[in-house]
């Protein structure tokens, strides 16, 4: 049986990585960013075309964009949960930390030492997968009207 003192360097990395992911938005900016720099690969293409078929491009890329920077938007009013609730898992190791500290020797029983390995690890991968997962659904339908621009 281990004790609670052992779960302290886990419970502060739980508290560390709870900090981080509340700033931190790497699906969001990563699916955002490789989006963005697609659609704007595909005008600086035809930019300098002046075809009536290049004209038509550019106006579907335009709208596209619009509609890319409001599902960003959009996408920013979802993340703010998840921000928040990495927050109160940071808090929540910080407090187990705290009660950790003052009583290091009390022995943990199996299924303590399962909730202390889900809130400091496991709960911020579970936030993590569920924001990439939102992050794809709602830029899927910006993806599929590129890849109608990009074969027409």
């Amino acid at each position: 049986m281990a004790t609670l003192g052992e779960f302290s360097s886990l419970l502060q990395l739980g508290f560390g990585i709870g900090i981080g992911l509340s700033y931190f938005r790497a699906p969001v900016e990563l699916r955002s960013a490789s989006l963005r720099q697609a659609i704007e690969d595909e005008i600086t293409i035809i930019q300098g075309v002046s075809s009536a078929k290049a004209q038509q491009k550019s106006g579907d890329l335009s709208s596209l964009q619009l509609a890319f920077n409001e599902e960003t938007d959009n996408l920013e009013q979802w993340q703010m949960p998840f921000m928040i609730a990495a927050l109160v898992g940071a808090l929540g190791n910080w407090i187990v930390l705290v009660f950790a500290s003052l009583s290091a020797q009390s022995v943990l029983t199996a299924t303590e030492e399962f909730g202390l390995i889900f809130a400091s690890v496991a709960y911020y991968i579970l936030l993590g997968v569920a924001l990439e997962f939102i992050a794809q659904w709602r830029f899927r339908s910006v993806r599929l009207r590129l890849a109608q621009i990009r074969s027409a």
